[in-house]
């Protein structure tokens, strides 16, 4: 599990989110299934098990809350961006918005660790459709927490790294156990 975080040192790195773009693109390029809105999951996903494993997202981009699910701010303006410098291109294919790398991704800007988490969003994500796609992103609890908050208020609502550690799982045994002691050593009401 990651080291607790401060939100202070979460920085977003704008040429790291390109890189991933990039990769996200290559690595899926003969996806059939893969669209606009399962890039906006895999970066998602990506940041988001990064810093529950590694204990820092891969790109520090907040994340909106959006009726089809999280969504990095910077996508539509970076991917424009993009394409204006033409290391991508958005290609529509039916009723979906392809990027497609115009370039190689710098893989050097990454981690092994963030690679592996990368690698494994690709391939958990690459049979489903935007539909199960977005529908596993609605069961994050970070997601329909910002969600309510955005539909009450009509405000943009980012969502918190820090709700990836939140669950709705009962814990095991083990688990309560390590919760009891916890308790008694720390003196904790409960």
């Amino acid at each position: 599990m990651g080291k607790a975080y401060n939100k202070s040192e979460i920085t977003y790195d704008q040429q790291k989110f390109k890189e991933l773009m990039l990769l996200f693109a290559v690595k899926c390029k003969d996806h059939p299934l893969f669209g606009a809105i399962k890039l906006n999951k895999q970066f998602f996903w990506s940041d988001f098990l990064a810093y529950k494993e590694l204990g820092k997202p891969i790109t520090g981009a907040k994340y909106q809350a959006l009726d089809w699910g999280p969504s990095p701010t910077p996508l539509i303006p970076i991917r424009q961006e993009m394409m204006d410098d033409r290391e991508i291109e958005l290609v529509v294919s039916g009723h979906q918005e392809r990027v497609v790398a115009r370039r190689k991704p710098d893989l050097s800007r990454f981690s092994k660790e963030e690679l592996k988490i990368v690698y494994r969003v690709i391939r958990r994500l690459k049979e489903r459709d935007w539909r199960e796609t977005s529908d596993g992103s609605h069961e994050f609890i970070g997601w329909k927490a910002a969600q309510a908050e955005r539909e009450a208020t009509g405000q943009r609502v980012y969502i918190p790294y820090g709700t990836i550690h939140i669950t709705t799982k009962r814990p095991s045994r083990k688990q309560w156990a390590l919760g009891r002691e916890l308790a008694t050593k720390y003196e904790w009401s409960v």
